[in-house]
């Protein structure tokens, strides 16, 4: 029996645990995706530095769904910081743990995080299964692409209204 699920704010002790968790779910659900020397080239230092800044300066809201001391989602979300048209608020990232997609918590993190208002999300143009997934809460493909620079893969944004 599962114990109850606790979502709460990242903390700086998070830090770490949500680039190793991030790492991972990366190597798992963009592995058909994202080039492989891309993915290569991920390592939980490197998204320790991205994460640090984001967490200690709160430059976005991010919130970690966790069951008896298991991290099993990130979510992050906030003001759109770019001058396109659309919705101000935006989902920045979500991650589950892959034992638990396609359960719901993908779902409930979007609502917690987001509710129903009109926002904005990205997602890589060949991630059927997440562009898919942010359909059935709402969200349409809405013109607007970009190339990551990370990766170098079109995103194309999705939009809630």
């Amino acid at each position: 029996m599962h114990s109850e699920l606790r979502v709460r704010r990242a903390e700086e002790a998070d830090i770490v645990p949500i680039a190793r968790f991030q790492t991972e779910a990366w190597n798992d659900a963009y592995r058909h995706i994202v080039p492989a020397e891309y993915l290569a080239r991920l390592t939980v230092e490197t998204r320790t530095q991205r994460w640090a800044p984001r967490i200690l300066r709160r430059d976005r809201d991010i919130f970690v769904a966790e069951r008896d001391g298991e991290l099993l989602a990130v979510v992050s979300f906030g003001a759109r910081t770019d001058d396109r048209d659309g919705p101000r608020l935006e989902l920045m990232s979500i991650y589950v743990e892959a034992s638990e997609r396609g359960g719901g918590l993908g779902a409930k993190l979007v609502e917690f995080a987001i509710g129903t208002s009109p926002a904005v999300l990205w997602v890589f143009e060949s991630n059927s299964r997440a562009i898919a997934f942010y359909g059935r809460l709402g969200f349409v493909p809405d013109g607007h692409t970009m190339v990551d620079d990370d990766t170098q893969l079109t995103e194309i944004r999705m939009t809630r209204l």
